[in-house]
């Protein structure tokens, strides 16, 4: 096992009970944050897989329905930005101050 860092030879270096006491004491804490990357090769893939989906979505829908679906978003984005009614607000359990 290798890798430009060398850490995989590191790693398979420190024996099995000392991982199992890491792992231990990590799951003893409030929070665990595990950080990973994907392969070069999965990564390309992913970016094929996708390069390939909207591709297939532009051919399907074509410049009219494209200009349809932007449309529509557009609508859905600004009645998302609308303030709540007041209404709504005076009815909420916090009792928000709308003055």
């Amino acid at each position: 096992m290798s890798d430009s860092l060398g850490l995989l030879d590191l790693a398979a270096a420190v024996p099995k009970e000392e991982w199992d006491a890491r792992l231990l004491a990590l799951s003893k804490r409030r929070r665990v944050r595990i950080i990973s990357k994907p392969s070069e090769k999965r990564a390309q893939k992913e970016r094929d897989d996708e390069k390939s989906r909207k591709d297939s979505k532009v051919s399907t829908l074509g410049e009219n329905g494209l200009q349809k679906l932007g449309t529509r978003l557009a609508e859905a984005m600004a009645e998302n930005e609308a303030p709540p009614p007041d209404e709504m607000l005076k009815n909420a359990v916090g009792k928000a101050d709308v003055s």
